[in-house]
C-alpha cells in the first residue's frame, strides 16, 4: 500500500515497485490453482502402470481421507460460526435460507458440495470431483494423448467456469504422467 504515503502514479514514479507487486500479486499468484491441479493429477497417476479397479478405489479412500474428510469438516465449522455469530450480524447472500429454518438437509448438502459456503474452498471440493472422475479421464486420455486437455483449453475460452478450469488442469496432470511426460528433459 505504497499509495498511504502520498505516491501518485505509481508505474511512473516507481516503476520497479509496480512491476514486481504485478508480477508477484498476479503472475505468481494467479499460477497457483492451476499448477496445484495438474501436481495433483499428475501424482494421482505418477508411478500407475494400470488404473484399475482397485488401485482406484485405493486413490479414492486415500482422497476421502486427505480431501473429502477435511473439507466437510471445515464447512462444518463455517456454518457453526455463522450460526454462532447469527444471521443479523452477517451478509451471507449465497445460502440465505441457512439460518430462518427453511433449510433442508438437501439444500445443506447441495450448499456445501455444489456451491461450497467456504468460498476459498472451492478448489478442493473441485479436485476430489476430479479424482471422482479420474478412470473416465484416464480411459479417454490414454487413446486421445492431450486431446482432452487441448479441448478443455479451448472450451475456457468460451465457458469460464471454476469446474471447467479444473478439468483443464487436472487432465494435463494425468496426460503428463499417463504418457511418461519427463519435466527434466
Amino acid at each position: 500500500p505504497i499509495e498511504r504515503v502520498g505516491l501518485s502514479n505509481l508505474e511512473f514514479t516507481e516503476p520497479l515497485y509496480t512491476n514486481i507487486s504485478w508480477f508477484l500479486s498476479r503472475y505468481i499468484a494467479y499460477a497457483a490453482v492451476p499448477s496445484f491441479f495438474i501436481i495433483s493429477g499428475f501424482l494421482l497417476l505418477y508411478n500407475v502402470k494400470d488404473y484399475d479397479k482397485t488401485v482406484y478405489l485405493s486413490k479414492l479412500s486415500k482422497r476421502v481421507k486427505s480431501l473429502l474428510v477435511p473439507y466437510t469438516i471445515w464447512c462444518l465449522i463455517y456454518l457453526l460460526i455463522y450460526w454462532v455469530i447469527g444471521q443479523e450480524n452477517i451478509l451471507f447472500l449465497e445460502a440465505p435460507n441457512l439460518f430462518n429454518g427453511e433449510l433442508s438437509p438437501i439444500q445443506l448438502l447441495v450448499n456445501i458440495f455444489i456451491k461450497p459456503l467456504d468460498g476459498p474452498l472451492w478448489f478442493i471440493r473441485n479436485l476430489f470431483i476430479m479424482v471422482v472422475l479420474s478412470p473416465v479421464f484416464y480411459a479417454v486420455i490414454r487413446r486421445t494423448y492431450y486431446l482432452v486437455p487441448f479441448l478443455f483449453l479451448v472450451l475456457t475460452q468460451v465457458v469460464h467456469s471454476p469446474i471447467v478450469e479444473s478439468v483443464l488442469w487436472f487432465t494435463f496432470g494425468m496426460s503428463f504422467a499417463i504418457h511418461r511426460f519427463d519435466f527434466l528433459y
